[in-house]
């Protein structure tokens, strides 16, 4: 599926494929939410964590389609096991709890060539679900 890059390489070819394709695709659908970049900045992910309203939905989308994705980020970090020890299960915070409902990462990678992005930004552009 492609040939493994390294160093500057691999940062150049996963910004100007990857980040650039998905940056596309996202923007054609509504249903998703990119990651924020400061304008003038760069960013080169191990993975590519996005934002969807219904995570079950896109997810079995995604997999219907041949398309991997995972959840790294499935609890706000007060609800973590490493900080239970500080008993903040009852803090408010709104914002890391919705996000931790609706983040799913896609895959990203210096295996993924151009074919590979194509089709996972395909199919991400045909997704209409709920």
């Amino acid at each position: 599926m492609g040939h493994v890059i390294s160093g500057k390489r691999a940062a150049s070819y996963l910004n100007s494929i990857s980040e650039k394709q998905f940056q596309f695709t996202a923007l054609k659908n509504p249903k998703c939410k990119l990651p924020y970049i400061a304008d003038g900045c760069t960013s080169v992910y191990a993975q590519y964590t996005i934002q969807v309203e219904n995570r079950e939905d896109f997810q079995g989308f995604l997999k219907k389609n041949g398309v991997p994705t995972a959840v790294h980020y499935p609890l706000p970090l007060n609800r973590q096991p490493l900080f239970s020890y500080l008993n903040q299960k009852a803090i408010h915070v709104p914002v890391a709890e919705h996000v931790a409902k609706h983040v799913v990462s896609l895959p990203m990678g210096a295996w993924m060539d151009e074919v590979v992005v194509e089709h996972i930004a395909n199919t991400i552009q045909h997704y209409s679900g709920q």
